[in-house]
């Protein structure tokens, strides 16, 4: 997989990790009401995977 395709997906994966884990009591994933350990793990470990991926993005585009 080239660079620029892992930086998208990467990207892309840690959106929809940001995304369920800040949305897990109205999807109904949640154990109890308001915002756990867990959903504060997920979000931070959804946006750790969100900066790799603008990382390798801005690593790989070739300088003006």
């Amino acid at each position: 997989m080239q660079s620029p395709a892992l930086a998208k997906t990467l990207m892309i994966v840690g959106v929809f990790i940001v995304l369920l884990s800040a949305l897990a009591d109205p999807l109904g994933l949640g154990r109890s009401p308001g915002f756990g350990w867990r959903q504060t793990l997920g979000v931070i470990v959804g946006a750790l995977v969100i900066l790799a991926g603008l990382y390798l993005r801005r690593r790989t585009k070739p300088a003006p």
